[in-house]
């Protein structure tokens, strides 16, 4: 398989939870002195806690409970 295809499929599969690290900085921004949790934060942008975590920390080189 060529090796541009397979990072062609990476990128296509890392849109959604790239979405839902932006929504979730969206969220927090929109509300700064609300108390968010992580489990919620997850559902809202319709992904799971472990995702979220990793993707945010790629996107903003800093873990969402910094962010918060």
């Amino acid at each position: 398989m060529d090796i541009g295809i397979i990072q062609q499929q990476r990128f296509v599969f890392a849109l959604p939870a790239r979405r839902a690290a932006l929504h979730a900085r969206d969220i927090i921004k929109t509300d700064i002195s609300r108390h968010l949790v992580l489990k919620d934060l997850a559902r809202k942008t319709t992904t799971n806690e472990c995702t979220l975590k990793k993707e945010f920390k790629k996107l903003f080189n800093i873990t969402v409970y910094q962010y918060l």
